[in-house]
């Protein structure tokens, strides 16, 4: 493959690295590879109801380090802050540009 695209499945398998170096061998010389993951805050309680069930998440340091031991050459390893409110549906009704903006505010409490 040329590109492997991820977007919040990482976090809910058993083993990460093992799934990383398992792409690893799928990608072309040359391709790129791009995940995005959770970074949920450390303030989060344990809740057996918790609906997203994540296993793990993940700090920018984690993620490059994770990355970097599965052998890829890690360029960017940023954070994008983002999270639904429970109002998602009211806000997605205003537009992409709005709910965007109030999920990336959001994220920060």
């Amino acid at each position: 493959m040329d590109v492997i695209i991820s977007n919040h499945a990482l976090e809910h398998t058993l083993n990460p690295l093992e799934e990383l170096k398992a792409l690893r061998l799928i990608l072309k010389k040359g391709g790129t590879i791009h995940f995005f993951v959770p970074c949920d805050s450390i303030s989060y309680a344990y809740n057996p109801e918790d609906i997203n069930y994540h296993l793990y998440s993940w700090r920018s340091q984690n993620w490059g380090n994770l990355f970097h031991k599965a052998g890829f050459e890690v360029i960017h390893a940023v954070p994008h802050t983002h999270k639904w409110t429970q109002y998602y549906r009211c806000f997605a009704k205003l537009g992409w540009l709005i709910s965007n903006f109030v999920c990336k505010i959001y994220a920060h409490f």
